[in-house]
């Protein structure tokens, strides 16, 4: 199994909701009413395009980034 962790970028709408986007993944991206909830949330969607990837045969993005932000990390 390999770890992969992403950078989320987060940001508040002005209804008051958390958007959640990795953007190395163009096709990522989720919401919630909360930034907990959104973060939840992206792990969900990070998961489902990495599992996508695999069975499609799309090369992933190297196996692991350490960064200081918010991260989704999903183990495969």
């Amino acid at each position: 199994m390999k770890s992969h962790i992403f950078r989320v970028e987060l940001s508040q709408d002005e209804d008051g909701r958390w958007n959640a986007v990795i953007p190395t993944l163009r096709a990522c991206y989720t919401w919630g009413n909360t930034k907990e909830e959104a973060l939840a949330y992206i792990q969900d969607a990070l998961r489902c395009c990495l599992e996508d990837m695999m069975a499609y045969g799309e090369a992933l993005l190297p196996d692991v980034e350490v960064i200081d932000a918010p991260v989704a990390a999903v183990t495969l």
